[in-house]
């Protein structure tokens, strides 16, 4: 049976491509439709070669319930988890608190160190597109100081309303892409020159990582080139 929230999941997106597509004529309705029909579970997303050692850091965790969940569910691994909003974050708080695998950060990653102003509800925020909604000003801390210390991350996930276009440079210049064995990434339309600023990340991704799979503009998978061969 579909959950009610995979079915309101739904509805929104469709919501939301058409508003993309009348504000920067993108159009990629298709790929969530084709996305959907092919991975109606998404089991796709936490299918990885990981274990219950493996480490998986997750921006844009949300509730957890969509993710940190069901990756811990299936392989008990360690898992980080970032959500910014300070709503969002007691529910993810509340959903762990009895996981010590399970850590939770509030505040957001970018390529500063900053405070900046988180735009929307807890349903939908970013640092990027504008909102009618709520604004909280929220810690940022740049990405490759925090992964400073980490030597090996099995996976890396980001679903962060745009902020994928400063951390993932962030982290291919200054900490090393060969350090990830896995990155799944949400690329988001409505950050200014998207389509070039996507087509440097992959140009300089392709370097070290393979794509595995990819939906344009929905979810894509890229794994180290160690890793496969």
């Amino acid at each position: 049976m579909v959950r009610l929230h995979n079915v309101l999941r739904f509805f929104g997106y469709r919501f939301l491509a058409v508003a993309d597509y009348a504000e920067n004529r993108t159009f990629f309705q298709p790929e969530w439709d084709r996305y959907f029909k092919e991975n109606p579970r998404e089991l796709i997303r936490v299918d990885y070669p990981l274990n219950e050692n493996s480490l998986v850091i997750d921006l844009g965790a949300h509730t957890g319930e969509h993710f940190a969940s069901k990756m811990y569910s299936r392989y008990s691994c360690n898992i980080e988890c970032y959500e910014p909003h300070p709503v969002t974050c007691a529910a993810l708080r509340e959903t762990f608190k009895y996981n010590p695998k399970i850590r939770i950060h509030e505040y957001a990653l970018s390529n500063k160190n900053d405070f900046l102003d988180l735009e929307g509800s807890d349903l939908a925020s970013s640092f990027t597109a504008t909102s009618t909604g709520e604004s909280h000003v929220v810690l940022v801390k740049r990405a490759s100081e925090e992964f400073a210390n980490i030597p090996h991350i099995n996976l890396l996930k980001m679903n962060i309303e745009g902020a994928e276009f400063e951390i993932l440079p962030d982290l291919i210049e200054n900490y090393g892409m060969e350090k990830i064995d896995h990155v799944q990434v949400q690329f988001h339309t409505f950050v200014p020159d998207f389509k070039k600023r996507k087509r440097q990340i992959i140009t300089a991704l392709e370097q070290t990582h393979d794509k595995m799979w990819g939906y344009e503009n929905v979810y894509e998978s890229w794994s180290l080139k160690s890793v496969l061969h």
